[in-house]
């Protein structure tokens, strides 16, 4: 945009009411804003580059971390001999084992009743012959299986 000329001189009036006109108040608040933001962030860069050690603090965190990940790995170690004196521990293990226990009963018992059934089937030869095969070395002849 031209500014008129009067008698060979710049509009001062016109001029100045451009520069200080409220559209050019309101963009010099904000670059002002924006600066003193800028001021403001460079203070913060320059206060945390005053309190790290040397430029190195990146590889020094990453050897922290690492020795700290180790002796975390250690004191689980540490935790898990400690399980089996644990009573809560040793209470679930009792539970779970005769839990196992029942089970391991319970199907003896339903593999018994089929026996008896297959034995009436087949001939009690054929039954003894049958549980040599299917138990091999756990199975004493005129014994049966071990108990558990």
């Amino acid at each position: 945009m031209f500014l008129p000329i009067t008698d060979g001189l710049t509009d001062l009036d016109s001029l100045h009411g451009i520069i200080t006109g409220p559209r050019a108040s309101g963009q010099a608040t904000r670059v002002m804003t924006v600066h003193a933001s800028i001021h403001d962030l460079e203070a913060q860069i320059e206060m945390t580059s005053r309190s790290r050690p040397n430029g190195n603090s990146v590889e020094i965190l990453h050897a922290l971390t690492e020795t700290l990940q180790e002796d975390i790995a250690a004191l689980r170690h540490h935790v898990e001999a400690y399980k089996d004196a644990d009573p809560r521990c040793v209470e679930e293990k009792r539970e779970g084992t005769e839990a196992m226990r029942f089970q391991a009963e319970r199907w003896t018992n339903n593999i018994e009743i089929l026996e008896g059934w297959l034995c009436e089937v087949i001939g009690t030869e054929q039954m003894d012959r049958l549980r040599e095969e299917c138990y091999g070395a756990d199975y004493v002849e005129g014994e049966g299986l071990g108990d558990l």
